[in-house]
């Protein structure tokens, strides 16, 4: 407790010795506030979660960032405070990490960090390295889509490489690091992660194992995703992976997902059809959402979007998701069918997405039948 209050205070003083400084940065920011009807209950609870980070240069070799995580059960109790037995909420520190880039004046960055770092299927080594990148689907970020959106992160303490290995179009990443358990619980992890950028395609791949010490059991993961351009009109997105596993496993058919989807641009419309068969990564659900992460789903999702944030400043549309569970077809849960409409504005370098959750399988369970979410997000 006392290390993560010590960070946390670093994370102040690093953002209030920066407002004199040009070169502070605020490098992710992301509010989000969710009305629900909890079970037994007969009024509606709004739950906040958020994570903010900076970045700090304070020279042309040193990169330093810090993030907090901060979650609030109760939004309209924590600034009406209604008896002393309230969950005022809390605050963690996320991370922090030092990267000291292009070393000898090459493409190779040391980074040198504590707490969360990245998630190693994501086109963040593309982005930085190669300035493409792939676009994940569209309803893994609506609170429809969340619990389908794989799972992974690069947490602990350690030390990661990144860089281009010679005059190519390829972008590789390395990282070793250890969790902040002891005892029976201390584990290793190492990942490794490749990015390729071509005419036609782009593609990003990751593979890593975690050792416990204490029992050596090992696990491993890994995972795919490419997005294939036509022109302007026409893409295809496909991901494929493995959440974490170990070689004995009889089930490794129910950690594996796989996800297809055509994508569609017209003028001022594009269209997503996505072909899905994955587990529930509870990680990723929203807070009150109970998921089980036991079976695969087979599922499908079609959404439709008008306007553009980049350049319409508006952009709104609907999703519509449906799934099933192969091993239980006719059993419902709040996953089975939603409609989620949804509309986003975009103010200077922010965004706010007003989504609503439809659940007409549920409608005699008023309290399950529905949801709203807004999210107010930095984007770059």
């Amino acid at each position: 407790m006392r290390t993560r209050t010590f960070f946390f205070l670093l994370l102040l003083c690093i953002f209030s010795l920066t407002v004199m400084g040009q070169s502070f940065s605020l490098s992710e920011l992301e509010i989000q506030t969710t009305g629900y009807i909890p079970e037994n209950e007969n009024t509606p609870v709004f739950s906040t979660t958020g994570i903010v980070a900076g970045r700090f240069i304070p020279a042309h070799w040193l990169r330093l960032r810090a993030s907090t995580y901060f979650y609030i059960p109760d939004t309209v109790d924590f600034f009406y405070k209604l008896n002393d037995s309230t969950d005022p909420g809390r605050i963690i520190f996320d991370g922090i990490d030092l990267t000291f880039p292009n070393i000898h004046n090459s493409s190779w960055s040391l980074i040198i960090f504590t707490g969360r770092l990245d998630n190693p299927a994501s086109d963040s080594l593309l982005r930085e390295h190669l300035k493409v990148s792939i676009d994940e689907p569209e309803f893994h970020g609506l609170p429809s889509g969340m619990a389908f959106s794989p799972e992974g992160k690069i947490h602990g303490t350690g030390i990661g490489i990144t860089g281009i290995p010679g005059n190519t179009n390829v972008v590789t990443g390395f990282y070793g690091y250890w969790n902040d358990s002891t005892g029976s619980d201390m584990a290793g992890s190492f990942d490794v992660r490749l990015g390729l950028s071509g005419n036609i395609i782009v593609a990003t791949f990751f593979g890593g194992a975690t050792l416990v010490k204490e029992s050596g059991d090992t696990t491993f993961r890994t995972g795919i995703s490419s997005l294939v351009h036509s022109g302007q009109s026409y893409e295809i997105y496909a991901e494929a992976g493995l959440r974490q596993f170990d070689a004995n496993s009889s089930k490794l058919g129910k950690n594996m997902y796989l996800l297809f989807e055509p994508r569609i641009y017209l003028e001022k419309t594009d269209l997503a059809l996505s072909f899905f068969s994955s587990p529930l990564f509870p990680e990723n659900a929203p807070n009150h959402v109970a998921v089980e992460a036991e079976n695969n789903l087979l599922g499908i999702n079609f959404l439709i979007a008008a306007g553009s944030t980049d350049y319409h400043k508006k952009r709104g549309g609907v999703s519509f998701l449906a799934c099933m569970d192969p091993d239980q077809p006719g059993k419902v849960t709040p996953l089975s069918f939603s409609i989620s409409p949804f509309y986003t504005v975009r103010i200077s370098d922010y965004t706010l997405d007003i989504t609503a959750v439809i659940k007409p399988l549920h409608l005699d369970k008023i309290r399950e039948a529905g949801e709203i979410r807004l999210l107010f997000k930095a984007v770059y």
